[in-house]
């Protein structure tokens, strides 16, 4: 398969090693738009650019200004788009695994995910859960 690779037993991990070249890492959707998440970690000049995950070039950075700037959902759309195929051809990620969520409540508590749910952010906002006195 061409890969090269080796096995390192270390005591600790960081997760921040540049040579081991991977790390665990969670990326929720923070809300329903795709900026929430993908936005900023992967902006040009942003965190995964700056630690060195991740490269982009002038044509990345226009075609995410439109992305994130453009006031018309349409163009918005068709630049994420854009974006996607450029992480698909060379991807500076491998996501491994969907984390599981669940939750539970005693019998009291009246509460659900909303539709567009985002993982690891339970809203708890006044409106969005209920506690009646126990029975």
């Amino acid at each position: 398969m061409g890969i090269k690779a080796s096995i390192r037993d270390l005591p600790k991990w960081s997760g921040n090693d540049p040579e081991m070249m991977t790390r665990n890492w969670s990326n929720p959707m923070y809300f329903s738009d795709p900026f929430g998440s993908f936005g900023v970690m992967w902006a040009p000049n942003g965190p995964s650019e700056a630690e060195g995950r991740f490269n982009t070039d002038a044509e990345y950075a226009e075609i995410w200004d439109r992305f994130r700037f453009s006031k018309d959902v349409e163009a918005r759309r068709t630049a994420y788009a854009e974006l996607m195929d450029r992480i698909a051809a060379n991807p500076p990620v491998l996501p491994l695994y969907r984390p599981y969520e669940s939750w539970a409540m005693t019998q009291n508590v009246t509460w659900a995910p909303k539709a567009g749910h985002v993982p690891y952010v339970l809203d708890f906002r006044a409106g969005s859960i209920s506690v009646s006195p126990n029975n």
